[in-house]
């Protein structure tokens, strides 16, 4: 299985961008700069090369506990869709998820 973490960037949140870089065990994009409209052509043309069976997509300002993506990343091979995979607040350990099989 291979897995993309694809990242839009508009800014630097050094908490994120130091979380991040400590990362090493899945590829990462980085999508730099980008309106939400101006992405879109761009992100499909990356999207449909087809180099990785997944892609995680997610803003830059998503704080999360390393052991979540990986938890995420073995449920990738149960699910066709599996999103919204993030802590409702910072300081509540409750996720929003969604699975289709």
């Amino acid at each position: 299985m291979e897995a993309c973490l694809v990242i839009t960037k508009v800014r630097e949140l050094t908490e994120v961008t130091s979380l991040l870089n400590n990362i090493d065990f899945i590829d990462k994009v980085y999508f730099i700069g980008y309106t939400e409209k101006g992405l879109v052509n761009v992100l499909n043309s990356f999207l449909k090369k087809g180099e990785y069976d997944y892609y995680i997509i997610m803003a830059d300002d998503i704080v999360f506990d390393v052991s979540v993506l990986k938890q995420m990343l073995h449920e990738l091979e149960k699910f066709t869709v599996l999103t919204g995979y993030c802590r409702i607040r910072p300081n509540d350990n409750r996720l929003n998820i969604t699975k289709t099989r």
